[in-house]
């Protein structure tokens, strides 16, 4: 895509059907010969279109896609028997939606971690560009009904943003400008980003108090989360931070030490979550049971 902002900027839909979904797997790679949909007019247009799709690698495209609807619509069923199972157990919905901040979006997907680190250098500009286009996109799209007690909680990662990925100047200038927009954007429309942390974001906690007080969840992996703390208080709440190392290797014993010490400093006068890092693969079930029994035992204000 080194070549291709403008191409996305002068026309999304159009740059991310034919284009980017053509890249995503081999099967797929028969949707780039489809004309733009603003060609696509009239008789002459169904015309061109089916001659098109009738081609061998369209056609394989379409029934890859076809074939791996079928497994999805299968698998929503059984996830939405078991959702409404875990709600009449009295556990409502987390999450009602999602959403990417607009740098992660380009990083992660649409140029990669490399690709973008080199257009940081060679072309900043188009990726300013791209992300303001994308938090308007992002921002425009319905809000998904909220949960069963009323609240539209919206997940969301915050990778490159962390202290590991980026200097300190280029998280204010690539970063942080349409990323503020974007959770600034959502709190408006009536919705609480859940926003996970991945990797360290200990540099830049003060950042979030730039958020109006409870209006986000702040889920920390290996930022300091007694830092945050400190600069948080009571601004904001904090969710974190297990190591799934020690639920994973770790004793019985040395969970409930390290939930005791989360909960006596960071849950002291409260706005605290306790909970993993990040991922329980692998967690010895005796640690994880141990994790949940403390913390309901030993986690509530006397």
């Amino acid at each position: 895509m080194g070549n291709e902002y403008d191409h996305f900027l002068k026309d999304p839909s159009d740059y991310l059907f034919r284009i980017m979904l053509s890249r995503v797997s081999d099967n797929l790679a028969g949707i780039a010969a489809l004309p733009k949909l603003t060609d696509i007019s009239g008789y002459m247009g169904a015309m061109a279109l089916a001659t098109v799709m009738a081609s061998p690698e369209t056609e394989k495209a379409f029934m890859t896609l076809i074939k791996a609807g079928k497994i999805l619509r299968r698998a929503q069923h059984k996830q939405t028997k078991f959702m409404q199972m875990m709600e009449d157990s009295g556990f409502p919905p987390y999450f009602q939606g999602a959403a990417m901040p607009p740098f992660d979006v380009i990083s992660h997907s649409m140029r990669g971690m490399s690709g973008t680190m080199q257009d940081m250098f060679r072309q900043p500009e188009k990726i300013i560009e791209a992300t303001e286009k994308i938090l308007e996109l992002t921002l425009e799209r319905p809000l998904p009904p909220p949960s069963p007690l009323g609240h539209t909680r919206i997940f969301m990662t915050n990778t490159r943003g962390s202290d590991d990925f980026m200097s300190q100047k280029h998280f204010d200038k690539f970063y942080w400008p349409t990323f503020r927009k974007l959770v600034h954007g959502l709190i408006e429309k009536g919705t609480t980003p859940c926003i996970f942390f991945e990797g360290n974001f200990t540099s830049r906690l003060e950042y979030l108090l730039d958020f109006p007080r409870g209006s986000i969840l702040v889920r920390l992996d290996t930022t300091d989360i007694y830092r945050a703390k400190e600069v948080l208080k009571d601004h904001l709440c904090i969710q974190g931070n297990v190591p799934s190392s020690l639920l994973q290797v770790g004793t019985v014993q040395q969970v409930k030490d390290y939930c005791k010490e989360l909960i006596d400093r960071v849950g002291k006068d409260g706005g605290f979550i306790l909970s993993p890092r990040s991922s329980t693969d692998e967690a010895k079930p005796e640690n994880l049971k141990a994790m949940i029994d403390f913390t309901r035992e030993y986690g509530i204000y006397r």
